[in-house]
């Protein structure tokens, strides 16, 4: 009896997939680029580390990275949560709802 395919079980196409992800991952289009008479990235898409580099998009200004704000923005993207003490306690104690040092 054959197996059922699993994907994460193939380490080719588990790599191939994060060199996927980091190469359209980084880049952003910052406002539609056009190649001739064609739109090929509208504001917000994601753009390939080998095209920005090879057509020096980032020099023109026409990418961001899309973990700047500008990035998030275009993207809709939220923001990181910041690292606050909301997210630390200490010996049990809880100061993210009172601000004071003490049981929550």
């Amino acid at each position: 009896m054959t197996q059922p395919y699993n994907p994460e079980d193939d380490p080719d196409l588990v790599a191939y997939q994060a060199a996927q992800a980091t190469e359209y991952g980084t880049w952003v289009a910052a406002q539609d680029i056009y190649v001739g008479n064609a739109c090929a990235y509208r504001a917000g898409d994601p753009v390939p580390i080998s095209n920005v580099e090879r057509h020096g998009y980032e020099r023109n200004s026409l990418v961001v990275k899309r973990d700047s704000d500008e990035g998030r923005a275009l993207t809709g993207e939220p923001a990181p949560e910041p690292e606050t003490a909301a997210a630390t306690k200490k010996g049990g104690e809880n100061t993210a709802t009172t601000g004071k040092a003490g049981k929550a």
